[in-house]
């Protein structure tokens, strides 16, 4: 039993400034196609990065998560895992109506080995609470599944190198709703260079998937002001979700 929803719903509306409820307005959905086979050849200077073609394995090849984890787990092309603690894979119900990618493990998340654990793990646990939907009936991983060094952005060849492993862990998960969550999650999954607020709570299709971006809840802790925007996208969640029902 999930935290009374009534009180998530207005716990939520009150962090948020919020004086009136809004209706969510219809969105064109915007077809994409994405090539899930990338090679990799930078020339930037990165040292987190190892230069050069990288071939993958044939990542079809792998039938289920833990076979996966343990080919990302081998990966050794990209250097950021030297640094960092724990592979953050993923967590959840596999086989959820909701996916969720964020941007990369923060510091608590790689202690834990798990995403979304520290305060913005507890906004989002929040945000879907809001609308009804309990954190574990969902399915939440990154991008990145490493933590970059200094909590700094994941650079665009660390997100390259990771996207076909990101591509099979959605087919895997095969959910009916996918919830990117954050800019970088966005660019990456949709091949768009539009900032955040350009995409958020527009639908797009990723492999026939309905798929919604929206904030971070690290950039909703810094800029509260943008709730309001944040729960029109969560009522749109909530809409899609009855709508499958």
């Amino acid at each position: 039993m999930i935290k009374d929803q009534n009180i998530s719903f207005l716990e939520w509306h009150l962090d948020a400034g919020a004086d009136a409820l809004l209706e969510e307005k219809a969105q064109n959905s915007l077809k994409n196609s994405s090539n899930a086979q990338v090679k990799v050849n930078r020339n930037q200077e990165n040292n987190d990065f190892v230069k050069g073609e990288i071939n993958y394995p044939n990542i079809k090849e792998y039938n289920n998560l833990e076979e996966l984890k343990i080919a990302i787990q081998s990966f050794d092309r990209c250097n950021i895992k030297k640094t960092a603690k724990n592979l953050v894979f993923g967590s959840g119900k596999v086989g959820s109506k909701l996916m969720l990618i964020g941007e990369a493990p923060g510091e608590e998340e790689d202690i834990s080995g798990e995403p979304f654990v520290g305060a913005a793990g507890k906004l989002l646990s929040k945000m879907l609470n809001s609308i009804g939907i309990n954190r574990s009936e969902t399915y939440i991983t990154n991008i990145i599944p490493w933590r970059p060094p200094g909590n700094r952005k994941p650079s665009i060849d660390e997100i390259e190198a990771f996207k076909p492993f990101v591509y099979r862990h959605i087919e895997l998960v095969y959910p009916k709703i996918l919830v990117l969550v954050g800019g970088s999650a966005a660019s990456a999954i949709l091949q768009n260079d539009l900032g955040i607020t350009r995409l958020r709570g527009k639908w797009f299709k990723f492999q026939e998937i309905d798929t919604l971006p929206i904030f971070h809840p690290a950039y909703l802790l810094r800029q509260p002001s943008q709730k309001k925007q944040a729960w029109e996208d969560l009522l749109k969640i909530k809409d899609k979700i009855e709508k499958l029902q």
